[in-house]
């Protein structure tokens, strides 16, 4: 039920793309029009998205202690 419930939603979300964003390399895009966003490598070689504030310093929340 689950992994069908989070599909549904990731075609939702493709659905708002266009044909030419959903062609854009996602580090691309994320630097375009997320400037407030940086991708990071983690110590465990995923990568996590890091939210800037106003003075441009990469905050330390981290989903997964929430979760």
């Amino acid at each position: 039920m689950e992994v069908d419930h989070l599909l549904t939603g990731l075609r939702l979300i493709r659905s708002y793309f266009s044909e030419d964003q959903l062609q854009t390399p996602v580090l691309q895009f994320i630097k375009e029009n997320l400037q407030n966003v940086e991708v990071v490598r983690s110590e465990d070689e995923h990568f996590d998205l890091r939210w800037k504030d106003e003075a441009g310093n990469l905050s330390t929340y981290d989903a997964n202690d929430v979760l």
